[in-house]
């Protein structure tokens, strides 16, 4: 009985650290159709989605990180290109169980205002038009 319980611990410990170490990279994420973001890549935009050719995906990121989905990028920025600085993955509730929603953070034309792609479905309305640049 002993030897049994100490198996059972061990192979949990085993289990819970190999989880641990298999924990995703800040500066990468694979999209749904297996497409690879990095940090630094550079992004081609496509056109605005919204009513008005604003961007219905990119929207602004506060100082403190969090989407702001009332500001979203203008139309002026259609087919520029941009480079990923960083990769913001954010839960919807605390306790959520679904995946978080990933955006891909840049600045446009180096301005000091972040902004950040809603990457799931900014690729389905293709308001990214290139795959990253490797």
């Amino acid at each position: 009985m002993k030897r049994l319980f100490l198996v059972s611990i061990v192979f949990f410990c085993f289990s819970h650290f190999s989880a641990i170490a298999q924990k995703d990279d800040p500066n990468t994420y694979v999209s749904h159709n297996g497409i690879t973001f990095k940090v630094g890549d550079k992004l081609t935009l496509g056109l605005g989605t919204g009513t008005n050719g604003d961007f219905r995906y990119i929207v602004k990121i506060t100082l403190i990180g969090l989407p702001d989905n009332s500001e979203h990028l203008t139309p002026e920025y259609a087919t520029h290109e941009v480079t990923i600085t960083k990769i913001r993955r954010a839960k919807g509730t605390f306790f959520s169980k679904e995946a978080p929603t990933v955006f891909l953070v840049f600045r446009p034309d180096q301005q000091a205002q972040a902004f950040g792609i809603n990457i799931e479905p900014a690729l389905l309305a293709k308001e990214i038009i290139s795959p990253p640049s490797q």
